[in-house]
């Protein structure tokens, strides 16, 4: 058989492992290129040569005649957007191509794709791909506003008319920034939630009479602000009394179930937060079960949704966010405001089924240029 099909054999393994290696190298030194999509390698064993036939008739003698040629397949897959610094910009996400116009086609039949979204404008202020400049391609749109999926040209920016409507509704969502002047008429407000002023309902979406807690190891318990506390549903209280119904309804709940431990519970006004104190000489921890969706009064006392640790006797939690006054549906969620002389009106809307009562906290007056911040 001569040494020569084996050195082929050989060969043929190097050559691909050469070519193997070129098509990962182009993968990692393309590895930053917008719109770049990786390659993979990929063979097929070669013929096998047959020797002789075995006596018994049950096989053959085979050999090897190595490996077939490498096949590069593109991989075409979602890559990750990446923000940068240029406007124009863009990423498909899923599949399609951005459409570029081919420049030695004169008739403009001839069409080249891309998952590459670098644009620019140039003097004519055509979209143009950054790479090739060729100019990118898109259906037009009539001067109703219509687009014509029959005809496909240039993108050219500036040239048309805008055709966007007037805005109908906004949705503000922050803070006023208290440091701003105030411009204009000084404005005035009314509304039925006023500061230092907590309603508390047993009734309906606006809940949010229940605060859960464990006492050592007595398990859950359920302290009611109104049944156990003393309030009335509906009725508005200052902090300070929201504070002793608080206290009371966590020591009522102990008492109910053998346990004598008592708290001092306060409200200061000055910071919008209340303050949950286990007595020294408490014998048994205190964990306020605030992650507990039933426990609808702590987002009332500004703690948020995380349990507290076990606070001992001296220990003591402290409300995560000041809260003024708060806002239930359908019972004082309606703001009334004069903005230089004139009336505008605003209802309050929880977003989520979780937060039943809403925490408003006015900072300033409402002016023409205001800075909102988180809260």
């Amino acid at each position: 058989m001569g040494v020569f099909p084996g050195l082929s054999t050989g060969a043929s393994s190097l050559r691909n492992a050469a070519q193997t290696i070129q098509v990962v190298g182009n993968n990692i030194a393309n590895a930053n290129t917008p719109g770049f999509k990786r390659s993979r390698a990929t063979t097929s064993e070669a013929f096998y040569a047959t020797l002789e036939g075995t006596l018994d008739m049950q096989g053959e003698n085979q050999v090897g005649n190595g490996a077939g040629q490498i096949i590069v397949q593109k991989m075409i897959t979602q890559g990750t957007a990446k923000p940068t610094e240029e406007p124009l910009d863009s990423a498909i996400e899923g599949s399609g191509f951005f459409i570029l116009s081919d420049p030695i086609d004169p008739t403009g039949v001839k069409k080249s794709y891309t998952r590459d979204g670098s644009f620019r404008l140039d003097s004519t202020r055509t979209l143009i791909h950054v790479g090739t400049e060729r100019k990118v391609q898109a259906f037009g749109v009539d001067a109703t506003g219509v687009v014509d999926t029959t005809v496909i040209g240039d993108m050219v920016l500036g040239a048309g008319t805008s055709i966007g409507k007037p805005t109908s509704n906004i949705l503000i969502k922050g803070v006023l920034d208290a440091k701003s002047p105030i411009l204009g008429t000084a404005g005035s407000f009314s509304s039925a939630a006023v500061r230092d002023s907590f309603v508390v309902t047993d009734t309906g979406a606006g809940a949010n009479n229940i605060l859960q807690f464990e006492s050592g190891a007595s398990g859950l318990l359920s302290a009611n602000l109104i049944a156990d506390g003393g309030l009335t549903s509906g009725a508005p209280v200052s902090g300070a009394a929201l504070a002793t119904a608080v206290k009371t309804a966590i020591e009522t709940q102990n008492t109910a179930n053998g346990i004598s431990d008592t708290y001092d519970v306060t409200y200061e006004q000055s910071s919008d937060k209340f303050t949950i104190k286990s007595k020294s000489g408490n014998p048994n921890t205190l964990t306020l079960r605030h992650g507990n969706a039933a426990s609808t009064a702590s987002g009332l006392l500004g703690f948020l949704a995380v349990d507290s640790t076990p606070i001992s006797g001296g220990g003591s939690e402290i409300s995560d966010v000041g809260v003024a006054f708060n806002v239930v549906t359908l019972v004082n969620d309606t703001l009334t405001a004069t903005i230089d002389g004139a009336p505008v009106t605003a209802r309050w809307r929880p977003e989520t089924t979780r937060e039943r009562s809403w925490h408003l906290r006015l900072k300033s007056r409402l002016h023409p240029n205001p800075t909102f911040l988180p809260e």
